[in-house]
This record gives C-alpha cells, structure tokens and sequence, in this order.
C-alpha cells in the first residue's frame, strides 16, 4: 500500500499491520511509517473523513492517500480506529485485506485460529464424555467437533445438517462436555413445542447425568426463583418453547445463560416477529442455530440467524440488503461470493446423500391425476374469476400490496385440485364435483398396504385430512392421525404407536405439525397430497421415515393434478431450493419473492 507525496518525491508509506488473537477478541493493529515518520492511524481517518486527499507527514510534506485501496480498509476500522475486535470479525478482516493486497503478520495463535476457522477438523478432535450413552456415527462425531470449535473460541454457528442427521444429538454430546468441565449458568435450549418432549427424552437417554428442566406451565415462577438463588442445584439444560419466550422474555432476560440453542431456528427468519425479537434479546456466554433449513425463501432470513447469533457480523439489514440480498437478486457472482466466504466458517451443512452411506435410498415419483370434466369444469371457473379480479387488482395497487390476494386466490385454485368441498362460500357444497385426486389416493393406500407396507400422508389442510379421515372409516381402515391441536405429551404416543403396532397401516399428518421432531422409520412409504414451493418444508417431511433408523427404501410420491396450478409450482420450487443452495452449497441462481412473470404462469390456462 503506498501513499505519494504532494511535492514530486519517491516518498513511500508502508503499512505494517498485526493480527493477534486474545480471549474471544483478536487486536487489529495497523502501524505507518514513511521516511522514518510515524503516521497515526488515527490521522489518516481523520483526513478521510473530511474528504481530504492528503495527509501531512512531517512539516513540510504531505501525502496523497490513495482511497481506492483504502476505503474498505478504513470502512473495517471504523471511524473509532478500535483495535481490539470481536474474534468473529476476524474472517471478514483478513478477507478485506487479502481482496485489496495489503499484507499482515499474524502470531502463532492467530494463525493456528485461521487454520481451524478454515478447517475445524485441523484442531484436535473433541473427547466426548465418559457418561454419554451412545455411539456417534463418524459425521456426527466431526459435528461435535465442529461445535466445540466454535465454543473454545467463543463463536456461534448454525448447525444445518440436512433433516434427519442427528443435529439434537451432536448439540447434547457437546453441550455434555461443557457442562462437565467447568462451573456453569443452565443452558437454554428453545425450540417449537411440538419437540420439546423429543429432546427431553433424547436428553434422558444420551446425557442421563445431567439434570433437566422444563420451563412451561404454571411452574415456570418456580423454576425461575430456583435459577436467580446461589447454590441452589440449577439445572444444567433447561427447555422451553417459542412460545414461552414470547410471553416472558422481559423476565428471561435478566437472567445469565451459558449456552443458548434454538432448535428449528428458522422459528426466527421474519427479524421483526416478536419471537425473533425475544430470542435476540436474551443474554448468553455462547449462541447456537440448529436448522436444517436456514433459508427457505429469501436471504433476509439469514440475516436474521445471524443478527441473533453475532450481531453486527452482516451489519445492519439495510447494510446488507445493500451489499449483498438485492445484487445476488440480480445475478452478480462477486456479492454471492463475499457472501458465502463469510458465513462458510459460520455454517456446517451436511447432506444425507454425502455422509451416510448406510441410509437406504429414495426414490421420487410424481403422481398426475386427471381431473374429470366436471372438477375441470369447475377448476377453469375458479382460475378465471381469480384471474380476473387478481390481475385487476394489481394493476391498480401493484404486486407488494396485493400479496395477501395472490395467496388467496392460489388457496382456491388448490382447494379445487384437492377437492372441491374445500370451498369456502359455494352454494350446494355437498353436490360439488368428486376429487379424483381423493380416489386416486384411496387406489394407492390399498394398493401400497396389501403388500404390506407403512405410509405417511401429508396435507397443508386438515380439513382434507378430515375428508381423508372419513373415508378410511368407510373402509373400516385403522390409522394414527397428528395435527396441531394434538398435545406435545400425546404426539409421542402416538408416534410409538404407529411405529410397532403392525396392524396401523397409515398415518394422516398435518404439513405444519409434522414436518419437524418425528421419527417415523415405521413408514417406507411417503404421501405428500397437496404440493406447496417451499420444497425444504415437504423435505422435512419425508425425513420423518427417511433417516437414521431407516433400512428399507423410502418411496416418497407427490399426487399432482394435471393441468392445474399444482403442476406449476413444481416448476417454481426449483428456485426456492436454489436460494439455500447459493450461499451454502452452490452458485446457481436465486428467486427472491413471486414477480409478475411467475403470477402470469401460475394462472395460465
């Protein structure tokens, strides 16, 4: 980096500049010199910052400062020239100088930090403890490793593990030894109520030595008095719920945690939702995101994993809208490429397909049903209505403040392909033309079971379930069924249940409230009755048989109605997949939200 003088002289400056690693921070150190005067740091960015472009080195003689190489430089110090940095900083730092092609000289313990920030499998792998009960598989076993890198150095991460991986189990191995090798604050862990009994049970069985509460009901003022006394027997992990926090984060957050773990963290994507907000506002030595989706539609909802995780590290979210969602958006490989180089140390990501090799295949099959001439008849009536008053309408106030139309016109158009009593408001509903897509499913259950088999059937609504549900009892058929509305204690049982018991053949599922914390290795066979174009959220759901415990292939259908809306969005779910699969796997192209052009195919005849 060389600064040259106003008057014509061979003046150089050179920059020497230090990385040193501390306790959780690292010192950034920059030194200048020229002709044997020392440049403060401190009077370069005072010349930056008004707009001057040269600095005074001695009495006499000024240098010109060359902005081009040094703005992004200056931009990492900050007008405060702080040196003692956040340990988590120190990828971007070394990024920014690597970019502009200034050097810097590092200790031996920074430098072994950058080999194991780059490489975490480089640092000596993690001795679990002796009281775990189980056997690691070997990813999982580098997952521990991963993790207790992140926590001797203080950092935070996203463990993204695809569905089914084991991500609860590597946390409680980790969090095991952590709790065993020192005195500690409890540890959080905050997940959607559905799994808060799944990992009370994984707890009890994996880490028995360890004492457990649940922070839930009318005890919780209990709990939290026992937390706030000294020598008091507080429990090593505590478990709660979104919910919960929702409601008493004003509370929680007066009170030290050592680890806080958020399970199916993208609970938090939207950062202005109240529990993005609760969560964020909590107080803890060490964070940690368990998702195996951490984008499902957008990169904002990135920005807010890490907003909670390390605040500051992707600066504000118009900061990085600025810098990275909206060129990504547009297809400028250089922003995706910074983008990822950050987050990389940040994220470990494993698929099923990569590291384990003893899970059996599966195989995806699209299911067309053919409507008939009165479902069709009806299907065309719906869409032109829809069309009609959805495009007027955007016309007149455009596609962001038409939102919650498209969602509900697209709602119709698949309750049609589903079955036409889904309806709401249609005279005569009982005499509303048949489902094929309900019979053709009926031919396949039949079919599937007599040889024998297990399935699960996924729907968005439960009132489909409903219909579904009536026509087993037609049929005199035995099935377990989960939605919502059944208690967290109950879903256990039930799933048990389906699991042993031979003779239940079929399990009816709501997406929304069994897409996560199930083991249902029982199944072989998957039905996903209505298709939606977030394909992570149907993956969850077919992980429910398709993971570890699994040793038969794993079918998994998708019932499609030809020549619908349904057949399309299988189009538009590619561009969902690709969203996750830019910053964290590939560089293929994204889609941010549904443009007019995705409108005008969705609604086409």
């Amino acid at each position: 980096m060389e600064f040259y003088q106003l008057r014509k002289t061979e003046a150089q400056i050179q920059a020497k500049i230090n990385l040193k690693e501390g306790q959780y921070k690292f010192n950034f150190e920059i030194q200048c010199k020229s002709q044997n005067n020392i440049l403060t740091l401190a009077s370069i960015i005072d010349s930056v910052i008004r707009n001057k472009k040269y600095v005074k080195i001695n009495d006499s003689e000024y240098v010109r400062i060359p902005v081009n190489n040094l703005m992004s430089l200056l931009k990492l110090i900050g007008p405060k020239g702080d040196n003692l940095r956040p340990l988590y900083q120190a990828p971007l730092i070394v990024y920014a100088l690597e970019s502009n092609e200034v050097s810097y000289e590092t200790d031996s313990r920074f430098k072994e930090f950058l080999v194991h920030l780059q490489n975490f499998t480089s640092q000596k792998p993690l001795e679990l403890s002796q009281n775990f009960v189980g056997t690691l598989r070997e990813y999982q076993n580098g997952g521990c490793n991963w993790l207790d890198f992140l926590r001797q150095y203080g950092l935070a991460g996203i463990l993204a593990d695809d569905m089914g991986l084991g991500k609860t189990i590597q946390a409680l191995a980790m969090l095991q030894v952590h709790h065993e090798t020192g005195k500690r604050q409890p540890s959080l862990i905050v997940c959607p109520t559905s799994v808060i009994y799944n990992w009370l049970a994984e707890a009890q069985k994996f880490t028995p030595n360890l004492s457990f509460a649940m922070f839930l009901g009318r005890d919780r003022n209990e709990l939290l008095n026992r937390i706030k006394r000294r020598n008091s027997g507080k429990p090593d992990l505590i478990f709660t719920t979104y919910g919960i926090i929702r409601r008493d984060y004003e509370i929680l957050k007066e009170i030290p945690f050592d680890f806080l773990v958020l399970d199916e963290a993208q609970n938090i994507k939207n950062p202005e939702s109240l529990g993005a907000i609760a969560v964020k506002s909590l107080t803890a030595n060490h964070r940690l995101a368990l998702s195996g989706t951490p984008v499902e539609n957008r990169l904002k909802e990135l920005w807010s994993l890490f907003d909670f995780l390390m605040p500051e590290f992707l600066g504000t979210y118009k900061e990085f809208n600025e810098q990275y969602e909206r060129p990504i958006e547009i297809g400028i490989e250089s922003a995706s490429m910074r983008l990822r180089k950050m987050v990389h140390p940040f994220i470990l990501r494993r698929l099923k397909s990569q590291v384990e090799k003893e899970l059996p295949d599966k195989t995806d099959i699209i299911n067309l049903c053919e409507m008939d001439d009165d479902q069709r008849s009806l299907y065309l009536e719906i869409l032109s209505e829809c069309k009609q008053k959805l495009f007027s309408e955007i016309a007149t106030r455009g596609i962001g403040a038409s939102k919650l139309s498209v969602l509900a016109a697209l709602l119709r158009l698949r309750q049609v392909c589903c079955d036409p009593r889904l309806l709401k408001n249609m005279k005569d509903s009982q005499d509303l033309a048949s489902s094929v897509k309900l019979g053709a499913l009926i031919d396949m259950i039949e079919e599937i079971t007599d040889e024998g088999h297990k399935i699960l059937v996924f729907s968005q609504f439960v009132e489909m379930l409903t219909l579904i549900r009536k026509e087993f009892e037609k049929k005199g058929w035995r099935y377990e069924y989960l939605d919502g509305q059944v208690p967290p204690k109950e879903r256990l049982d039930r799933v048990n249940k389906f699991n042993q018991d031979k003779n239940i053949p079929v399990f009816l599922i709501s997406l929304k409230a069994g897409g996560t914390g199930l083991n249902l290795t029982g199944a072989d066979y998957v039905i996903h009755y209505d298709p939606w174009w977030n394909p992570a959220v149907e993956n969850q759901a077919t992980d429910r048989a398709h993971r570890i415990g699994q040793t038969k292939h794993v079918f998994n259908y998708k019932l499609i109605t030809k020549g619908t809306v349904e057949e399309k969005i299988l189009v538009l779910q590619q561009k969902k997949k690709d969203l996750a699969d830019l910053i964290i796997n590939s560089d293929e192209g994204i889609a941010k939200e549904l443009t007019k052009d995705d409108l005008e195919f969705l609604f086409s005849y």
